[in-house]
């Protein structure tokens, strides 16, 4: 049992030392405070970068301001095929390009450039080699990249094909060959364009650069990149108001984490930005890379109780119930206490206003009577009643009614005893008893 479980260990460590070793590396820079080759092959840059905080767990990277880069002191030699292998955690999008590496002269058919387009989305391999056209490239997208944080990138290039890989994954190939490394520029950079045109700056961290004269296979990118990734993985939970978030840590590559948004009092969550979209809540996410989320909550704009005052309103702003029109019991209508100024959730903070006038018109029995109504409030209830020289005489059939209009025409049976003078008035509260 012993030998079984030292064998594996023997064969992984192996397969790192033949990736590293011999003549197929060209160059390695694992920017441990320093641009130095640790191939042994003495391509040494030389450059005013930093040196920040590495992929693996107590090393370093370089890091590039967007203003610096690194040159490397001769050309290297002419490569018809190899590979580029490297981590990089870009900062913020490059205004035009910023260039990972480059190997170019201002001469189409000699290029060579491996860079991120603004809004850094796309990755961009372009080279050519005389006598093929200048300017092939392949674009590869970063969709599915969290491009804030940490990934790995290996561009694999021959005479007859080009492929790239993104955490050890194939995400695009091309038949399109006639790239090569080599012959082209007589200083070449990291983090910019080469000696003819000093801009395309790059911006971020950069680790593990490594540059191979061969093409590796799909095996060899994987264990390159499983060689160097994170032991495990940072989830990210930001949220700046109107709720919590729940989750966030560290997790072992491959594992699961839930993460579940919980919006505080008046507001809903309407989805997930950042790694993740779409409303599932709780969210599950596997953890094959680092990754930062966030919940977006919004004020919740449904009214339950149809009185014209949103959930959010009822109980952030007026401590209302959202599933009663009338929260203290007093007839009176949340939205029209509100609008009069009185407490909604006192029963006995209100009084109603006073008699007024309101023109009625009459059919030729008087047995119906139209009442022109103006200025309502709605959502309260009124009641009508009829006076002569100041006496009641009627009162209108059924005569509570609660105003859904500013104005209204309300038609009402009556019994009434006909006087050469009449005077109707409108008033707000419940019916009281009449002749």
């Amino acid at each position: 049992m012993k030998y079984r479980l030292f064998f594996p260990k023997i064969i992984f460590v192996y397969w790192l030392t033949f990736l590293s070793a011999g003549a197929e590396l060209v160059a390695y820079y694992p920017f441990e405070g320093n641009a130095q080759d640790a191939s042994g092959n003495g391509y040494n840059g030389s450059g005013d970068v930093e040196y920040v905080e590495g992929i693996i767990s107590g090393s370093q990277a370089a890091y590039f301001n967007g203003s610096q880069r690194l040159e490397l002191p001769s050309p290297f030699p002419d490569m018809p095929a190899g590979t580029l292998s490297v981590w990089i955690r870009p900062e913020e999008p490059p205004r035009s390009l910023g260039v990972i590496f480059c190997d170019s002269t201002n001469v189409d058919g000699r290029d060579f450039r491996l860079s991120l387009l603004p809004g850094l989305n796309t990755l961009r391999a372009r080279g050519d080699k005389p006598p093929i056209p200048a300017h092939q490239w392949q674009e590869v997208s970063l969709a599915a990249v969290n491009t804030q944080e940490w990934f790995h990138v290996a561009y694999v290039f021959s005479e007859a094909s080009q492929r790239v890989y993104i955490n050890g994954i194939l995400v695009n190939s091309s038949r399109l060959g006639g790239v090569n490394v080599g012959h082209h520029a007589s200083r070449p950079t990291i983090g910019s364009n080469s000696d003819w045109a000093r801009n395309y700056f790059f911006k971020g961290g950069m680790d593990q650069f490594r540059i191979y004269n061969r093409v590796l296979s799909a095996q060899e990118v994987s264990a390159l990149y499983r060689s160097n990734r994170p032991t495990t993985y940072i989830l990210a939970t930001t949220v700046s108001e109107n709720g919590s978030v729940g989750g966030a840590g560290n997790y072992s590559p491959g594992a699961e984490a839930t993460v579940t948004a919980t919006p505080d009092l008046g507001y809903l969550f309407t989805g997930w930005s950042g790694d993740a979209s779409g409303t599932e809540n709780p969210l599950t996410l596997v953890m094959d890379q680092d990754q930062s989320i966030s919940p977006i909550f919004e004020r919740d704009s449904r009214d339950f109780d149809n009185d014209g005052l949103s959930n959010y309103e009822e109980l952030v702003i007026h401590r209302t119930a959202p599933n009663n029109a009338d929260s203290d019991g007093d007839g009176v209508a949340d939205a029209v206490e509100l609008a009069d100024q009185t407490d909604p959730n006192d029963a006995t903070d209100y009084s109603f206003p006073q008699e007024r006038l309101v023109n009625v018109t009459f059919d030729e029995d008087l047995t119906e009577a139209s009442l022109e109504l103006t200025g309502l409030v709605v959502g309260r209830v009124y009641h009508v009643a009829g006076t002569v020289d100041g006496e009641s005489f009627f009162r209108f059939s059924d005569s509570d009614f609660t105003a859904t209009a500013a104005d209204m025409v309300i038609a009402q049976p009556v019994n009434v005893l006909f006087r050469s003078r009449l005077l109707l008035k409108l008033q707000a509260g419940p019916s009281i008893a009449g002749p």
